[in-house]
């Protein structure tokens, strides 16, 4: 199930210093998507990444724009300079504030009974300043979870996905050589350092009908959005 809000985020983080922001933040881009990628877990939505370059204190912007990525970016040694070469030369004279850099990610799911293609697994950013570098991911799907989103076991899903994603947390931190730091619980999940887990706030102990309880009123609430549903 894919739902509207994060399942799960983590982050990797550190003091920012004088250096190429824009070399910087795609070249720590480009190293948690091949993490992703080698996992079948990080295609960026029709091969784009959104890149925005506010000027300090977000005023304007010295580019705020979409690049492509081709599919073999991510495995070719040389996408970090050459997704860097086209993001400078779409600057605008300017001060350089933050390097954004954003990505909707396809990836397969395994269901127990085969693989499946998924819109929308991850969420991958990046942003470089001055004063912090940091990578961001977010899932919003619950193929991590022992039980889905509505409570029901997906012993299957989970013993084939739930290593997958341990392997991929494991792989960004060793490749930018920080510890992941699991983000606060959202409506659906517990993150960790090796995944994420299932809320269990049910009297019984059973766990929670999370996408009843608000995924749903979510959507009603939003009605003018499209929601995805890939059950």
């Amino acid at each position: 199930m894919i739902a509207s809000t994060p399942v799960a985020r983590w982050s990797w983080g550190e003091p920012g210093h004088r250096t190429d922001l824009v070399g910087e933040a795609v070249r720590r881009f480009v190293l948690a998507l091949r993490a992703l990628d080698r996992h079948r877990l990080g295609t960026p939505c029709l091969g784009r990444v959104a890149v925005s370059v506010p000027q300090p204190g977000r005023r304007n912007f010295l580019v705020r724009s979409d690049f492509r990525v081709g599919a073999l970016a991510v495995v070719d040694s040389g996408a970090p300079e050459s997704l860097t070469a086209q993001i400078k030369a779409a600057l605008a004279p300017g001060e350089i504030g933050t390097v954004e850099l954003f990505a909707s990610c396809d990836g397969v799911v395994e269901t127990g009974r085969g693989a499946r293609a998924a819109e929308g697994l991850f969420t991958l950013g990046a942003e470089a300043s001055e004063g912090f570098f940091n990578v961001g991911l977010t899932t919003h799907s619950d193929a991590w979870l022992p039980f889905d989103l509505r409570g029901r076991g997906q012993d299957a899903v989970f013993a084939a996905n739930g290593p997958r994603l341990a392997s991929a947390l494991a792989e960004i931190s060793a490749a930018l050589g920080l510890e992941v730091d699991p983000d606060d619980a959202t409506w659906f999940a517990v993150p960790t350092g090796r995944g994420a887990e299932n809320r269990f706030e049910d009297a019984d102990g059973s766990p929670s009908d999370v996408w009843g309880r608000f995924e749903i009123p979510y959507r009603n609430g939003n009605s003018n959005r499209t929601p995805r549903d890939a059950t």
